[in-house]
C-alpha cells in the first residue's frame, strides 16, 4: 500500500495498519475502517486508550445485544466494580452488589462494594409475588476521555466518508489538538433513535455553505452529530433545530454542565 500522511500527526506513514472507525467491542466492523496510508501505526496504539473510554461507557449495552468481543470472544463485563456480566451456559447472568462490602459473583470472581462512583451501577429489586425485576441505572457520557472517543471517531468517518486530504486542512488541527492531547473544550449532541435495534452505523456528513463539516453517526441505540469546526460554530444552529422540533427531550449535549 502506498505510503501517506497520518491525519492525526501528519507524518508519514510507512507502517500503518487498519484501523476500524467504530470500536469492535461496541459493534464496528470492517467496513468501516481507515486503512494504514491514512493513520500510523504510532497514533493507532497510541489513541486506542480512547476506543476504549467509548467501549466502556456501551459495555452493558453491548452485553446486553450480545456484541462478540475480538476473535469471537464471548461479551462481559468486568469492569463495573460492583457489576459482572458473563455468557453462562445457562445464558447472560449478572451479578448486582448493593452491599457495602464485596460479594463472589456467578463466575467465582467478585464483585465490588457499591460506592457511587461513575463506574459502579445503581440497581434495585422488585418482588411481586413470584416474579422478581432488577432496574438499573448507571451514568453515561461522564468519562473525561468519552468525548475526546466520540470525536476520534466523528473526524475519522470525515476522511472515510469525504477524503483523507480533506482531514489533513490545518483547519482541522484544533480537532487533531483535542482529540490527541485533549487541549480545549468540545461537545458532541446526543439523539435518541426511534428503533430499539442495537446497531452501529450508517454515518454522514452535514456540510455548510462555507464547506464546514459535521459527522452524524450511530453507535447501539444512539446518534451522535459532532461539529467539526474549529469553534463549533454550527453547534447553535443544531441546538436551535432540536429545540424547534422535538422541544427539550430526546436530545442533549455532552459533556452535561451543571445548572
Amino acid at each position: 500500500m502506498a505510503n501517506g500522511k497520518c491525519i492525526w500527526c501528519l507524518c508519514d506513514t510507512p507502517d500503518g495498519h487498519l484501523e476500524h472507525i467504530i470500536p469492535l467491542a461496541v459493534g464496528g466492523f470492517d467496513e468501516f475502517a481507515l486503512p494504514g496510508s491514512v493513520v500510523c501505526k504510532a497514533c493507532n496504539n497510541g489513541l486506542a486508550h480512547l476506543d476504549r473510554a467509548v467501549a466502556d461507557e456501551y459495555d452493558t449495552a453491548a452485553f446486553m445485544a450480545r456484541v462478540s468481543g475480538r476473535k469471537g470472544k464471548p461479551p462481559a463485563v468486568r469492569s463495573r466494580g460492583n457489576f459482572v456480566a458473563t455468557i453462562e451456559p445457562t445464558g447472560p447472568t449478572m451479578t448486582f452488589n448493593m452491599e457495602r462490602f464485596a460479594v463472589p459473583a456467578h463466575d467465582g470472581s467478585s464483585a465490588g462494594p457499591y460506592r457511587s462512583g461513575s463506574r459502579n451501577i445503581n440497581a434495585k429489586l422488585e418482588i411481586d409475588g413470584s416474579a422478581a425485576r432488577i432496574s438499573f441505572k448507571q451514568e453515561f457520557g461522564s468519562g473525561p476521555k468519552f468525548i475526546r472517543g466520540i470525536t476520534k471517531i466523528a473526524f475519522s468517518f470525515l476522511a472515510f466518508l469525504k477524503d483523507p486530504m480533506t482531514a489533513r486542512e490545518p483547519k482541522y488541527d484544533a480537532i487533531r489538538q483535542f482529540v490527541r492531547y485533549g487541549v480545549g473544550v468540545r461537545h458532541a449532541m446526543l439523539l435518541g433513535c426511534d428503533d430499539r435495534e442495537y446497531r452501529c452505523g450508517p454515518a454522514s456528513l452535514h456540510s455548510s455553505e462555507s464547506e464546514e463539516q459535521a459527522v452524524q453517526f450511530r453507535i447501539g441505540h444512539t446518534d451522535y452529530l459532532v461539529d467539526l469546526t474549529e469553534r463549533e460554530s454550527l453547534m447553535p444552529m443544531f441546538e436551535h433545530t432540536m429545540h424547534e422540533t422535538y422541544g427539550a427531550n430526546g436530545w442533549t449535549v455532552l459533556p452535561i454542565t451543571s445548572p
